[in-house]
């Protein structure tokens, strides 16, 4: 009548219990008639193969019970011990007897049947057995029970399968929630009562939750709860949570339902318990996510323990258990054990690395050699080490079980050789002594050093000749890194390829990576007695991720992780929090990636007036870059392209550059933050190996190494239309994807920097329709439609988001940039202690001899220069100006100077 389903990898949200509609839920169809359709258990679900119902006795003699039996238990526990104590003390007695001569106590217990044989063996089996009583309860708490999933009733009461910690808190719940008149127990007072458990408070902490505002709340909103008739101990909403909770304890494998998947189940069933904790800005996901994290931890401590009992019975020197192998002095001369390392429980554990650890079983058991293949800091030397820890425990393929596995140390190979062959005739003693041995799994840590050192005098053979060649010849097995750099470069050309099976180990993804970081955490935390929250593990993955582009993944954020903990300790803190990553990360890079302050909240909007200090006119120019300013600094932009990509365009003299400039100062905090890059210099199209650095060189090219130095700049293409067309193809895929690879194969990321380039393309256009008053609006129209087809591709224009023409300036605004001009004339007078005083007239004077239409600013000021700083110049080298003076610049130029003792 019923029809099962297939428990699906994802524990199933809400999932409810059926009521059975023969019965009404009642399990009954008469007085003594048990129902038949649903066996008597009223509402259920259905599961794998099984009846899930849910059987729990709660009241108040259920209660007592359990607590009694408890209280009985931890009584016969303690009963036994002083039992125990109590015969060792007889045993002691015993020996006294004997003035503790272990000849004599022999001969009496176990030969001649002495007086004192027959007690001492009654109390020797008697504490036998209290010790076996003892460990076997003990035990009993912490084995491992088959995953929930796995149990064999055909009907499976959900209460039997939680955890004693799960029923414990039931039973703390529900003689509170009688003192209070708020049976049956629901789901907030369910959330509340779970702040007791260690779990769960590790949780909150690394949640950054407060508990205490947490359980105030709750307790409001518990005060408010309407009554219901029944006797049931648990509402109907509760069992549904307990049903969910059964579910991903199966989708965990884990052998009970523990605390933490009951608090994740009753998270996601009550959407008030999510809005409370949202308003503390946790969602669902990050719950989730800390509660695997807490899961996890305690999946590696248990992963730990059994490590090390098991490593126990691994052999500790060099013979392995069928006395089959042989010693190797020589080899260990110039190696070190990693599994002698892992019987001592020296290294850590490997993690997210799962699939890459298969194929290496994968691989091998094919009958080759690996080598594993990856950039440096993706955890090629931690997923050896993970090898390591599995051999000792032997959980491990058959290949790998009674097996040491050595890393050659190619530097002590190689030190001091001085002979002729004598590097060769090491490597060969050490891999006579693998071969003999037989129970021995090489390791050679970056491999490629080997390709090219020869053994000089004896025909220049090359190394890795000489080990491919005895790879070929033995069932020898190798484990052997490199990166894909040297891979391409020294492996592939050499005849260890026809020996190795390539494996890819790859960049591990986000959450691979937060995962590896959480298993390194507790080490940081104990070092520098602090504490990471979730949200800091999340930004120290992101942050690494996205601004440390010369490290990879994991390595760079398990440094990020240790830096942060070492900083944060010296700043006498103890709570690190996504802020304080962020800080740390900026501190770095120099890129603002904390919280906008009040202080940048003011310049973010007065930064229009701060601009327009500097350029005159051209408002729409200034509004565009403000926009994109706010934009970017509050995280509302496109995160894989640059901040901004924009193309001035306009005669000469009218501010492109300045305004560049302005940019670099306003928001990158100096015109400094500026890489420039007169295009004029890029016109061939071999010009390309500047940029990205000479094919087959060490180096990279000046712009992405510019960059690679300053990832928070401003990039200026000056006069970007005379360079050739391949030179600003390049420029496509960094306005599109905010990145570039130079000729060494780096990725240089330029996501955080703003992409100006300046054009004097259309200039004669721009002046001719701005005399005739066109709009500005119409003018760019025509330029992107027509005008400038001839300098740039259309796609090359669309990759832009802002294009902006400038227009000639009028005589009033010349006016005004002669004032923004003689102020800086006036700042560098200051600086010797000199004021400046330029009156209205010859100010008015310098901008009429200054102002050209045609090419702008520009002569004004040529104008200056000849006819203020010149001037100034003379009276200062003549010694007619001196500190605390005062010169005042009057029509026609003239100078006065009045002197401090008149002012």
């Amino acid at each position: 009548r019923f029809t099962f389903f297939r428990m699906p990898s994802e524990a199933p949200q809400r999932a409810t219990f059926s009521v059975c509609q023969t019965c009404g839920g009642s399990g009954r169809t008469g007085p003594l008639a048990v129902c038949r359709d649903c066996r008597g258990v009223g509402r259920f679900a259905l599961g794998e193969h099984q009846m899930l119902y849910w059987d729990f006795g709660l009241d108040a003699l259920h209660v007592m019970l359990r607590r009694w039996n408890q209280m009985a238990q931890n009584a016969l526990n303690a009963s036994l011990i002083i039992l125990l104590l109590l015969n060792l003390l007889n045993v002691y007695r015993i020996g006294a007897s004997v003035a503790f001569d272990p000849a004599l106590f022999f001969n009496r217990v176990f030969i001649s049947g002495h007086r004192i044989a027959g007690p001492f063996w009654v109390m020797l089996i008697f504490n036998l057995y209290l010790l076996y009583r003892l460990f076997r309860h003990e035990a009993s708490a912490k084995r491992p029970n088959l995953p929930v999933a796995r149990q064999s009733e055909k009907r499976l009461n959900i209460a039997n399968v939680l955890q004693p910690s799960v029923v414990a808190l039931l039973d703390t719940a529900w003689p509170y929630a009688r003192k209070n008149g708020q049976l049956p127990i629901r789901t907030l007072q369910l959330f509340g009562i779970m702040f007791e458990h260690k779990d769960i408070l590790m949780i909150l902490s690394r949640l950054g939750l407060p508990e205490e505002r947490l359980l105030d709340t709750l307790r409001r909103q518990i005060a408010y709860y309407p009554p219901i008739a029944t006797d049931d101990g648990l509402s109907d909403e509760v069992k549904d949570i307990m049903l969910n909770a059964y579910h991903i304890a199966v989708s965990e494998r884990s052998s009970r339902v523990r605390v933490t998947d009951v608090f994740l189940a009753t998270v996601q069933a009550d959407e008030k318990i999510q809005e409370l904790l949202y308003e503390h800005n946790v969602d669902l996901v990050k719950v989730t996510n800390v509660i695997k994290w807490i899961n996890f931890n305690n999946i590696l401590a248990e992963r730990f323990r059994r490590y090390r009992s098991r490593a126990v019975f691994k052999p500790k020197g060099p013979i392995n258990r069928s006395y089959t192998a042989a010693a190797t002095p020589y080899l260990d001369s110039f190696s070190t054990d990693i599994t002698q390392l892992a019987r001592a429980g020296r290294l850590p554990l490997t993690v997210a690395r799962d699939r890459e650890i298969e194929e290496l079983f994968r691989e091998m058991e094919g009958g080759k050699s690996v080598l594993l293949v990856g950039e440096k800091g993706v955890g090629k030397g931690n997923l050896i080490e993970g090898l390591a820890n599995r051999m000792v425990a032997e959980d491990v393929p058959t290949l790998f079980q009674d097996k040491r596995l050595v890393g050659l140390s190619l530097p002590f190979l190689v030190a001091g050789a001085s002979k002729t062959g004598e590097v060769q005739e090491r490597l060969l003693l050490v891999l006579q002594e693998v071969r003999r041995s037989g129970n021995i799994i090489i390791v050679i840590e970056e491999i490629d050093n080997i390709v090219g050192v020869s053994s000089a005098g004896t025909e220049n053979i090359d190394l890795s000749e000489v080990l491919s060649q005895e790879l070929q010849n033995s069932s020898m097995r190798v484990i052997a890194t490199t990166t894909p750099q040297n891979m391409k470069e020294f492996v592939e050309r050499s005849a260890l390829m026809g020996v190795f099976e390539r494996v890819q180990i790859p960049e591990p993804d986000r959450n691979q990576s937060i995962q590896i970081v959480q298993a390194n955490v507790a080490a940081v935390e104990a070092k520098y007695k602090v504490f990471f929250t979730y949200e800091s593990l999340e930004k120290i993955v992101d942050l690494s991720d996205r601004y440390l582009h010369d490290q990879f993944l994991p390595a760079k954020a398990i440094n990020l992780l240790v830096e942060a903990g070492s900083w944060i300790a010296k700043r006498d803190l103890k709570l690190i929090v996504g802020e304080d990553i962020a800080a740390l990360v900026s501190r770095k890079t120099n890129i603002p990636l904390t919280q906008v302050t009040k202080k940048e909240t003011d310049v973010l909007l007065n930064l229009s007036e701060i601009m327009h200090g500097r350029i005159i006119g051209q408002d729409e120019a200034v509004k565009l870059v403000v926009s994109a300013l706010r934009r970017a600094r509050t995280e509302l932009r496109d995160q894989k392209r640059p901040i901004v990509n924009m193309l001035f365009l306009g005669p000469t003299g009218v501010g492109k550059t300045e305004l560049a400039k302005t940019i670099a100062a306003s928001y990158f905090g100096s015109e400094e933050a500026m890489i420039r890059l007169d295009m004029s210099e890029y016109q061939a199209q071999d010009s390309i190996a500047r940029l990205l650095g000479a094919p087959g060189g060490k180096t990279g090219g000046m712009l992405t190494d510019a960059v690679r130095q300053r990832p928070f700049a401003l990039v200026l293409l000056d006069e970007v239309e005379k360079a050739h067309p391949d030179i600003l193809n390049i420029f496509l895929q960094v306005m599109d994807d905010g990145r570039l690879t130079d000729t060494l194969g780096r990725t240089v990321d330029f996501t955080n920097v703003i992409l100006v380039a300046t054009s004097n393309a259309g200039s004669t256009y721009i002046q001719d329709e701005v005399s005739k008053l066109t709009p500005i609006e119409v003018i760019k129209d025509e330029l992107i439609r027509h005008k400038l087809r001839d300098s740039f591709r259309p796609e090359f224009l669309n990759r832009f988001d802002g294009i902006v023409v400038f227009k000639p300036l009028s005589r009033e605004e010349i006016f005004e940039v002669a004032g923004l001009m003689l102020k800086s004339v006036a700042k560098r007078l200051a600086d010797k202690g000199i004021s400046l005083v330029v009156t209205p007239g010859a100010q008015r004077e310098l901008a009429q001899a200054g102002f050209d239409p045609i090419f702008g600013a520009r002569p004004l000021r040529r104008v200056i220069q000849e006819r203020v700083d010149d001037a100034l110049a003379n009276y200062l080298l003549q010694g007619k100006i001196g500190r605390r003076d005062e010169v005042v610049l009057d029509v026609g130029g003239v100078i006065t100077v009045r002197k401090a003792e008149q002012l």
